[in-house]
């Protein structure tokens, strides 16, 4: 799964002709062996909108565990601070990565199952 963070100078129009900073954020999951591996590439464009200090704090969502990190069990949320990674390309790694049951499907399910629709003629 990719992810693409825009970035301009939030003031000037600039960005209708392409001025701007774009940084991927690419994702791999691989369920067999429960790992989590995301790719963070350096900005590409107008890199002086990125800055140099830049932090991110990532959020996995749907996660039962998440390695080392922390999970909210009501959320299925595990939060991981990244540090300064600035404008430098940068890889997250994680072991023991499990996704959550998603029990939305039965209950939809159930719910359409009660469900009726009225018609006026």
């Amino acid at each position: 799964m990719t992810f693409t963070l825009y970035e301009d100078d939030g003031i000037l129009t600039d960005y209708l002709n392409g001025v701007c900073a774009r940084t991927e954020f690419d994702m791999y999951y691989d369920r067999e062996a429960h790992s989590l591996r995301v790719e963070i590439s350096p900005p590409k464009g107008e890199r002086s909108f990125v800055p140099e200090d830049r932090r991110y704090r990532l959020h996995l969502m749907g996660v039962e565990r998440a390695g080392e990190l922390a999970v909210d069990k009501s959320r299925h949320e595990a939060v991981m601070d990244c540090g300064i990674v600035g404008r430098e390309s940068y890889t997250i790694n994680l072991s023991d990565v499990v996704l959550a049951v998603n029990d939305h499907h039965a209950k939809v399910l159930s719910l359409l199952q009660s469900a009726w629709i009225s018609t006026r003629t």
